[in-house]
């Protein structure tokens, strides 16, 4: 659902977090968040995304996160949930992934998911690899992503941010997060990805 989140800012979400409506509740209705609600409406916000030096901020989904969202909680996170006690978190671990404190015979702890069930930034990475892994083996010929990384999608998307607001430095700004203009500046450049794409259409 990368729409320019940090992975730890996606592991830190609440389910109250989604608003379908107005973010500010004195200046509108807000609708129940269901899957059905979520394909059907047009504006839908991550609300209060707490960001690095605790900066909060208010993120528009677009059409393709919101059905994304309308799916999880029908296809994985009831079956993720059971067994915890009304968990707050919007993604959960994998319910198959067992949560321990402490492998005694390694000595270091499993890091699948807290203890409330929330995904983690280690899960986040590993499923973002093995997308890459599994898009790699379908692949013939040169169009391999090889070693995907969750950062790689985050820079995708603020390239493409930047290109369709015109390098709007408040909209980069507010959608990733950033409030100095030189980590701004490092998203106008193309990945290499999309750069070599440009000499294509020579």
């Amino acid at each position: 659902m990368c729409q320019g989140e940090r992975r730890e800012e996606l592991v830190n979400l609440n389910l109250d977090q989604v608003v379908i409506g107005a973010a500010d509740p004195t200046r509108g209705d807000r609708a129940p968040v269901t899957p059905a609600a979520l394909r059907k409406a047009r504006k839908v916000q991550l609300i209060n995304v707490r960001g690095k030096n605790q900066t909060l901020r208010n993120l528009f989904l677009s059409a393709d996160a919101r059905a994304a969202l309308a799916d999880y909680p029908e296809m994985e996170r009831s079956a993720d949930a059971e067994g915890l006690d009304q968990p707050r978190a919007l993604f959960l671990r994998a319910g198959s992934i067992q949560y321990a404190k402490k492998d005694d015979h390694v000595g270091s702890a499993v890091d699948e998911g807290d203890a409330n069930g929330r995904l983690t930034v280690r899960s986040i990475n590993k499923l973002v690899t093995k997308i890459g892994e599994l898009h790699d083996a379908e692949q013939e010929g040169e169009s391999n992503i090889g070693g995907l990384h969750p950062h790689m999608l985050r820079h995708t998307f603020g390239f493409r941010l930047a290109e369709e607001t015109g390098k709007d430095k408040f909209e980069l700004q507010r959608r990733l997060g950033h409030q100095s203009e030189a980590y701004i500046r490092v998203y106008t450049i193309p990945t290499e990805e999309i750069a070599s794409g440009y000499v294509e259409k020579f």
